[in-house]
């Protein structure tokens, strides 16, 4: 087995002793034109003018993490800070967002509307 001493290792770049961690900007390769065109055409619809025949209503999810204080902090002693809490993964939720972007901007009138629509759906029409 080949040694490597920590001079060695201490002076090499990072990108030589980690080469799939890079970082890679510009414009995508163009084996991904599949995912870029879609996307495109997603912004150019954004950049229509609103019309309310025709809404435009965007959708993004995002994983969040739940966080929780597992330890109590340790109260501070001679020579010792105070500790904080190590806030620990305790499991994960997704947060969805519905908008419509073009929509000219909306009062907090409209924004209780709104929550009290979702807090309270109306029946379903009967059958």
């Amino acid at each position: 087995m080949t040694q490597i001493s920590y001079e060695t290792v201490r002076c090499t770049p990072k990108n030589e002793l980690t080469p799939w961690r890079r970082v890679q900007h510009g414009d995508p390769p163009v084996r991904e034109a599949a995912f870029v065109a879609p996307m495109e055409e997603a912004l150019a619809l954004y950049g229509q003018c609103y019309d309310a025949r025709h809404p435009v209503i965007c959708m993004d999810e995002q994983p969040k993490p739940w966080l929780a204080a597992t330890r109590r902090p340790r109260p501070a002693r001679p020579g010792c800070p105070p500790s904080t809490t190590t806030n620990m993964q305790q499991g994960t939720c997704t947060v969805r967002l519905f908008v419509e972007p073009p929509v000219p901007w909306r009062t907090a009138v409209d924004w209780a509307r709104q929550v009290q629509v979702c807090a309270h759906p109306p029946p379903p029409p009967p059958p």
